[in-house]
């Protein structure tokens, strides 16, 4: 699982490989989940992550809730159910991929409580449509949150996300 921290790269995109091949191989087989490997990955790092029902999608995998997410966000989000899509893959997406399913793999178990906000465990697979997302976006739903230990980040971070709410996408598990 992931750890350490947000802002080394290399180490999150390296143990994000693991998280995938992870879910596939356990978290997937388990739940008889319809989603596999994407092979091209194998000799592409930037493919597409999975594919779900034979079609591309990506993994987007979150540990953490979002505990300060009413005061970027607006009251209408909640930390038991926000979670983030980098606005450089909504870019990358909209350009190479607008037809790609996007898959959200949430853990949350070991930090349920943090800056006196507190959150229900929770685990769960929930997929959606990037069309989903960008119409969400253009509708002006999904507000940008600004991460201030990246405004001057050149080591390829992404530097702000969509504030996205899980009740908006279908739960699979």
């Amino acid at each position: 699982m992931l750890s350490g921290s947000r802002e080394d790269k290399e180490r999150w995109c390296r143990e994000g490989a693991e998280n995938e091949k992870l879910f596939v191989s356990d978290f997937c087989v388990k739940h008889g989940l319809p989603i596999v490997l994407n092979p091209d990955k194998e000799h592409d790092e930037f493919a597409p992550d999975l594919l779900y029902n034979g079609g591309l999608a990506d993994l987007k995998f979150q540990s953490s809730p979002f505990f300060k997410v009413s005061e970027r966000g607006g009251a209408q989000f909640k930390p038991q159910h926000s979670v983030t899509f980098n606005v450089k893959d909504y870019r990358r997406y909209s350009k190479d991929y607008p037809s790609i399913t996007v898959v959200y793999w949430v853990i949350w178990h070991h930090l349920t409580e943090m800056f006196g906000k507190r959150v229900d465990p929770m685990v769960g697979v929930w997929v959606t449509p990037f069309a989903d997302i960008v119409t969400r976006v253009e509708a002006g739903e999904a507000p940008v949150h600004e991460y201030q230990n990246r405004r001057n980040d050149h080591r390829g971070n992404a530097r702000d996300s969509y504030i996205l709410d899980l009740r908006w996408f279908q739960r699979l598990v």
